[in-house]
């Protein structure tokens, strides 16, 4: 990736639970200049940051983020269901944005309720009132969404770098598959995916 932008605005989200997840961020649809062209994603990932440069593969979402990037993978598992749910997310998101009816606050809702999806339980944040208020709409929404013609949706996964190590943060796309040609590229990692700072850019306050 070269460049990245939030896609209709963002919204500013305070995360207090898992331990290890990163404080306050901006939530929203991304929109990714690769390599490969454009692509439009959200964060699964509260645990590492978007960074530059980094070279992502292309596979299935079958996991959030790792809690512990430096140790033995602590992954959150997603079960049939979530990556259904988190397929229909991302899907009613990307359709709204190609509508140019995604908002910021309903962008930010999006992706909360992908973290939401993906961490259960386990996820604490505290949000403004115009992204509870758009999040509220999307749950309703979801809990009576057909999810049958859904499927596994597509991850960007960090990969290695020649030292071994892998940075940045797990991302997950519904951007139309591209053509055989593109995916070849693809398979071989998507470059430049670069400065994903986040799917939430980290907003630092001093100490």
């Amino acid at each position: 990736m070269t460049n990245y932008s939030f896609a209709a605005g963002s919204q500013s989200v305070t995360i207090t639970q898992p331990s290890g997840a990163i404080g306050t961020v901006s939530a929203g649809l991304f929109k990714l200049n690769t390599s490969a062209g454009d692509w439009l994603a959200f964060c699964v990932d509260i645990f590492n940051v978007l960074v530059k440069p980094t070279v992502y593969g292309l596979g299935p979402l079958t996991s959030a983020g790792d809690s512990t990037p430096a140790g033995p993978p602590v992954d959150y598992p997603l079960t049939l269901t979530q990556q259904k749910q988190i397929h229909w997310l991302a899907d009613q998101a990307i359709t709204e944005y190609g509508n140019s009816t995604l908002t910021a606050a309903k962008s930010a809702a999006y992706q909360v309720a992908i973290w939401d999806v993906a961490y259960g339980s386990a996820f604490v944040r505290t949000i403004n009132s115009a992204t509870q208020t758009a999040l509220n709409s999307i749950v309703t929404a979801l809990g009576s969404a057909d999810l049958s013609g859904y499927w596994v949706p597509l991850a960007l996964t960090p990969q290695a770098n020649s030292q071994g190590l892998v940075k940045g943060q797990k991302l997950v796309t519904n951007t139309p598959v591209p053509e055989p040609a593109t995916l070849a590229l693809l398979g071989a990692g998507l470059v430049g995916l670069a400065a994903l700072r986040r799917s939430r850019r980290v907003t630092r306050t001093a100490h």
